[in-house]
């Protein structure tokens, strides 16, 4: 709830919209005195304005009505008496903002199926480089076991010849897939 409030808050800032733009559109021109705007109320039948604005902090007080005060969706609340989800529905459907509270809900889901899709990739990645070099290693044990064997086979043997083979077929291999050989 409070971060919907926020989110809109956000949202008319980053549009430029200040509590002086909401009175003028929902309510009516404020006059400057000073270094404050003010408004006078109808309903208590002000015949000078009680209802002060301070645009620096989009902020409001009503004088007359022992200091109420409130932001832009407490203004809006206020003089039109509905509460503050209403307010939001209305600042929002009146400055063309996300059309409801539950539009940055859905922002933040698709943000978070993007970072599972993104970990999900991640550990497909890690498991597929773990396999890797595995068999990679795997690789390189059976390299040593032949050239162990190849220490004790009699030379120019059969099984010394076939030793000799596997073992270059091993060793291409390895070479081949650690991208030391046939790659551009």
């Amino acid at each position: 709830m409070k971060s919907d409030f926020m989110q809109l808050k956000a949202e008319l800032t980053a549009a430029g919209i200040g509590i002086l733009d909401v009175c003028r559109d929902f309510y009516m021109e404020p006059i400057k005195r000073g270094s404050r705007w003010w408004v006078k109320l109808p309903c208590n039948e002000d015949k000078h304005p009680s209802l002060a604005l301070w645009p620096d902090s989009n902020t409001f007080t009503d004088f007359s009505n022992g200091n109420y005060g409130g932001d832009m969706i407490g203004f809006i609340s206020y003089v039109k008496g509905i509460n503050a989800w209403q307010a939001i529905g209305v600042l929002r459907e009146r400055y063309g903002l996300s059309t409801s509270p539950t539009d940055a809900q859905d922002r933040h889901r698709e943000v978070a199926i993007e970072k599972e899709k993104e970990q999900a990739l991640k550990t497909k990645r890690d498991a597929y480089r773990r396999a890797w070099n595995e068999e990679v290693e795997k690789q390189k044990r059976l390299e040593e076991r032949i050239d162990n064997l190849l220490s004790i086979a009699e030379p120019m043997s059969d099984t010394w010849c076939r030793l000799i083979d596997y073992g270059q077929s091993v060793s291409y291999w390895l070479d081949y897939t650690c991208g030391i050989y046939g790659r551009d």
